[in-house]
């Protein structure tokens, strides 16, 4: 009996956190918002997260790298 090879799907896996996304806005001492939604939610309370870090799941997350990616490619 034969083997079958198994092809590999390599995913592309990215880890997001409110930290590095671009709807994460400083508001002072320490208390960050997100503006992703349409009322702003505050995810840090003096650095710390709150029960609402992450609140999006990530479906909102747009990192830096992103938007640098996107810009390097529209310049070619």
């Amino acid at each position: 009996m034969e083997r079958k090879s198994k092809k590999s799907v390599k995913k592309k896996n990215k880890k997001c956190c409110c930290e590095d996304c671009t709807n994460f806005v400083p508001i002072g001492e320490g208390d960050h918002i997100c503006i992703a939604g349409k009322e702003p939610v505050l995810i840090l309370e003096d650095y710390i997260p709150t029960d609402n870090y992450l609140y999006c799941n990530g479906s909102d997350y747009e990192s830096w790298d992103d938007l640098d990616d996107d810009n390097d490619s529209k310049g070619k």
